[in-house]
């Protein structure tokens, strides 16, 4: 099921969720900014393609979208990519090429439709400009984060996602949480997410933060977590420990186990 909502005055997520470790979920959002030319961060997951499409077209008519961000390849940042493209005959896909590479593993994106960007290049989107970066945490080589100077707004892909509670309702902010729960399924989602941060230099994992909390950021927006309104200060804080953090164990086999137990299929 899709969610609507709307994180900012004229940004709204389409948000979704999947079923994380521990009774907790991960939301799926996607992020449609309403300016004079229309941008789509991420298109969902491909089994509520229909759903999600819809959701879109009621807010921004498909002959007025101009860019849709991929802000990596992954599939549930992909998934109604294709048919957007094909309904929204305007709209430019906004990746790099490491994305563009993977994506065309399944299908080639149409070159005359496309923008290549890498960090540190800006993009004019009529009202605003989106300035690219990596973020500190991601899990593919083609992450980049977009940070919306003139709305003071970063859509920072996978970073600082968190796994929540699945009593969280989607549309929620940061800030309705108590701050160490989602403190830490912000730490647990990034150790999952990127394994490598355990064995980073402290230094290169602080300048990395440092980046990002120079940035005038008033609202944060993951693909993976709630919206953070209120500043960063106090959750890069927390993320300064997270490398000497517990290690994110993945589920095995006896996860497998449970489910066909529950399911009446065990062997």
């Amino acid at each position: 099921m899709i969610t609507q909502s709307r994180v900012a005055p004229d940004v709204v997520a389409l948000s979704a969720a999947l079923p994380g470790p521990g009774g907790t979920m991960l939301p799926v959002n996607a992020y449609c900014l309403l300016g004079p030319e229309p941008v789509l961060v991420d298109t969902g997951l491909s089994p509520l393609g229909e759903q999600f499409r819809s959701e879109l077209w009621n807010l921004v008519d498909p002959a007025d979208l101009r860019w849709v961000v991929v802000t990596h390849d992954d599939r549930d940042h992909t998934g109604s990519l294709r048919t957007i493209l094909d309904q929204a005959p305007q709209a430019t896909v906004v990746t790099n090429f490491i994305s563009m590479v993977k994506i065309g593993e399944d299908w080639p994106l149409p070159m005359d439709r496309l923008r290549l960007v890498n960090t540190g290049d800006r993009l004019g989107i009529g009202d605003d400009v989106l300035h690219v970066f990596r973020p500190p945490t991601y899990d593919s080589p083609g992450t980049l984060a977009f940070h919306a100077v003139h709305r003071s707004i970063c859509f920072s892909s996978d970073c600082l996602g968190a796994f929540l509670p699945d009593t969280v309702e989607l549309g929620a902010n940061a800030e309705d949480l108590p701050a160490d729960d989602y403190a830490a399924g912000v730490a647990v989602f990034a150790s999952a997410l990127s394994p490598w941060m355990h064995d980073i230099a402290a230094d290169r994992w602080h300048a990395t933060l440092a980046d990002l909390r120079r940035r005038d950021v008033g609202t944060l927006l993951s693909t993976h977590g709630l919206a953070v309104r209120h500043g960063l200060g106090p959750l890069l804080d927390m993320a300064a420990g997270l490398p000497a953090g517990a290690a994110f164990v993945s589920p095995g086999q006896e996860f497998v186990d449970a489910v066909l137990s529950m399911s009446g299929n065990a062997h």
